[in-house]
C-alpha cells in the first residue's frame, strides 16, 4: 500500500527541515552563534509548519480516503456525459444511457436520503446535457 500523497509531502518537508538543520553550510553560517542559529530555527520552523499544513489536510479527510473528485461543470454537456466534443449521436445516446444507469435515483433508493438527493441532482444534470446535445 502506497502512502497518501499528503503524508509523503509532509515527510518531505520534515526531511528538508532536518537536513537544513544538520547541513554544515547554511545561508548564515552556524559559527555566527546567535544569527546562525536563528536562521536555522526559522527555516526548520517553516518546514515544520508546511508539514503540519499537509498533514492537517490528510487528518481532515481521514486515513484511506481520497480527495473528492472534481465534478464536471453542468454547463458543459460533453463533460457531464463524459464524452469528446466530436461524438456521434449514437455515442451521445450510449453515454447518456450509461450515465443514467449509474445515477438513476431508483438505483440508489435503498442507500439513504443524501445519496438519493445526489443521484437526483446528477440525473437531472445528465438529462439536461442529453437534451442539449440531442436536439
Amino acid at each position: 500500500m502506497t502512502p497518501d500523497p499528503a503524508l509523503r509531502r509532509a515527510g518531505v518537508w520534515l526531511l528538508a527541515g532536518l537536513l537544513y538543520l544538520l547541513w554544515p553550510w547554511d545561508i548564515v553560517p552556524d559559527f555566527m552563534v546567535v544569527i546562525g542559529w536563528v536562521d536555522d530555527l526559522l527555516i526548520a520552523g517553516f518546514a515544520v509548519y508546511m508539514a503540519y499544513k499537509r498533514f492537517e489536510g490528510y487528518a481532515a479527510r481521514g486515513p484511506g480516503k481520497t480527495r473528492p473528485a472534481v465534478e464536471p461543470e453542468d454547463d458543459d454537456p460533453y463533460a457531464v456525459l463524459g464524452i469528446d466534443q466530436g461524438a456521434t449521436p449514437e455515442a451521445v445516446k450510449a453515454a447518456y444511457r450509461a450515465r443514467m444507469a449509474e445515477y438513476h435515483p431508483d438505483k440508489v433508493a435503498h442507500l439513504g436520503a443524501d445519496l438519493k438527493a445526489l443521484a437526483d441532482k446528477k440525473a437531472k444534470a445528465i438529462q439536461k446535457a442529453y437534451e442539449r446535445l440531442s436536439g
